[in-house]
């Protein structure tokens, strides 16, 4: 229940601010900031934090089999976001906390 229920955070996100909680701790990320762990410029949202930003590469390699097929990052993202089984829920949930605990570290430290 608590995949489901922390990937569905991202689901239902607002565009300004995510906020997720799981485990005990909530992470949240200003959409409207600038990245500040990479050097790309850019703002720091889902498809930024999942997708492109450099420093995450090896933690995503979990998941990019889900989004080599989608050349537009909004379908790249939906495909993400849509888990229709056990084993995608899994990784996505597993790669998603390890990106939220490595930038925690990186910004709190």
């Amino acid at each position: 229940m608590e995949k489901i229920r922390t990937v569905s955070q991202l689901r239902v996100a607002p565009m300004k601010e995510i906020r997720i909680y799981t485990n005990g701790c909530t992470y949240i990320v200003n959409t409207e900031e600038i990245c500040s762990i990479c050097n790309l410029g850019e703002g720091e949202t889902l498809a930024h934090i999942l997708l492109r930003c450099p420093l995450y590469r090896e933690t995503r390699v979990a998941i990019a089999h889900y989004t080599q097929d989608h050349q537009e990052e909004r379908a790249a993202l939906k495909c993400l976001l849509t888990y229709d089984t056990k084993e995608k829920l899994k990784s996505i949930y597993h790669t998603l906390k390890t990106i939220l605990k490595i930038r925690a570290f990186i910004m709190f430290e």
